[in-house]
């Protein structure tokens, strides 16, 4: 799957487990020179260690791969309708309305640097805001 997304895009995904059934979801993102994954809040201990196993058995294989986790940095969500207009106030340099739904980029949000993904996870239009 993360093979076929296009650089700046993401998908809902799943982490499975070894019988199919599901561990947890995420989202994944093709951030061009890496991918970048949101776990959900409060999963870290049963998401991470399962990541950092099935990473382990691909280096194996001869993989060339690595995780690096973001445990100080901060993610926030705005979702709701009004979403992209409040966002905006924040976000001088790009237009928000013109990113289209799992699109991603880098830009700076009232100040900081930020990887923001246009998400709507929750059913209403949505961003999610990572600190970097």
């Amino acid at each position: 799957m993360a093979q076929n997304l296009p650089a700046g895009m993401g998908s809902l995904s799943l982490l499975p487990n070894k019988d199919g059934g599901v561990i947890d979801d995420c989202i994944v993102t093709n951030a061009g020179d890496h991918l970048y994954m949101v776990i959900n809040a409060g999963h870290e201990e049963k998401d991470l260690p399962h990541l950092a196993a099935h990473l382990a058995d691909f280096v194996k294989s001869g993989k060339d791969a690595s995780m690096e986790t973001l445990p100080r940095n901060g993610l926030v969500a705005v979702q709701g309708p009004k979403a992209a207009e409040v966002l905006q106030r924040m976000v001088p340099d790009v237009v928000l309305s013109e990113m289209k739904f799992m699109a991603a980029a880098t830009m700076t949000v009232n100040g900081a640097e930020c990887f923001v993904t246009r998400s709507g996870y929750t059913g209403e239009d949505g961003f999610e805001i990572g600190e970097l």
